[in-house]
């Protein structure tokens, strides 16, 4: 049997309604169908919003303000970095880089950055870092593209934490006839033998895809790993680029004179050490505070 709740009155579909002295008990039958609050429920649903819809312009929202706060983190550590300044200190709420972050005028950003603080922690920000670095070196390899002859500057040293750094700096010139001199970058060399060494600058050519054969000059200091005319690093560049030259560099040189000036000119040798001892005063009363530190003459 068909339920009567469904049944469709023509006057409300289709003819139209004329009989106006039975209205009030027509329309209160029609309102009571099943088909009448059915269609009803229908109408009202169009002025609802779907929750996957709902959800969706959530999430929108959401992705809006990280990437406000992702645009302004980057922006904040390129400009500490710039600067030279600390970013963090001991957790990620603790240091300038938050403390600027939260300088943001738009209330939802700083709920986020609040509840969000694992973006100023060590990780992310040497993650920033490294991204900075290798648009800096794309930059490098780009204007030095237009260069047809290039020299190097290389030297080692150890870090505070005993670990070998060897930095690389590339002499070019461009189209203007401009000449530059930029720093690469530092690269961990397990050793510090020549072959070691060698292999380093190899491979810091390719990975800037930057034409080992070009290479026509390198400056290095007078230890015998980088300058030995045998098995140093000059030897095996030489070999590799016949039409190279090796330089003695400027600096390390000046650095011998001084020394053997000092050795011979008392005068000399005790502004140096009064130097480096005022040096010292002022590292160690900025590590623990204003302290007295004997002279050592």
């Amino acid at each position: 049997m068909p339920d009567d709740s469904f049944r469709a009155d023509s006057a409300f579909i289709s003819n139209g309604f004329g009989n106006w002295r039975k209205a009030t008990v027509k329309f209160n039958e029609h309102e009571k169908s099943k088909l009448h609050r059915d269609c009803a429920q229908r109408i009202a649903a169009l002025d609802n919003v779907p929750i996957n819809a709902l959800l969706s312009d959530a999430t929108s929202k959401q992705q809006a303000t990280a990437g406000h706060v992702l645009e302004l983190l980057f922006r904040t550590v390129r400009f500490l970095g710039s600067k030279g300044i600390p970013f963090r200190g001991d957790t990620n709420r603790d240091g300038i880089l938050f403390d600027m972050m939260l300088e943001y005028d738009k209330p939802k950003a700083q709920e986020w950055i609040k509840r969000r603080d694992n973006w100023m922690s060590n990780t992310i920000q040497n993650e920033i870092i490294q991204q900075f670095a290798h648009a800096v070196q794309r930059e490098i390899v780009s204007l030095s593209s237009e260069s047809t002859f290039y020299g190097l500057m290389a030297d080692g040293t150890t870090d505070v934490s005993i670990t070998e750094q060897f930095s690389c700096c590339l002499q070019f010139m461009d189209k203007s006839l401009h000449s530059h001199c930029v720093f690469l970058g530092f690269y961990n060399a397990h050793d510090t033998t020549g072959e070691t060494l060698f292999s380093c600058i190899v491979d810091v050519f390719l990975r800037l895809n930057i034409p080992i054969e070009r290479l026509v000059a390198y400056c290095f200091d007078g230890a015998s790993n980088l300058s030995g005319c045998f098995s140093g690093v000059q030897a095996q560049v030489k070999e590799f680029c016949p039409q190279s030259m090796y330089v003695h560099c400027g600096n390390h040189a000046l650095d011998l004179v001084l020394q053997e000036v000092a050795a011979e000119v008392s005068l000399v040798a005790d502004t140096l050490n009064f130097v480096r001892n005022i040096s010292a005063v002022i590292g160690v009363s900025k590590a623990q505070g204003s302290v007295r530190v004997p002279f050592c003459w």
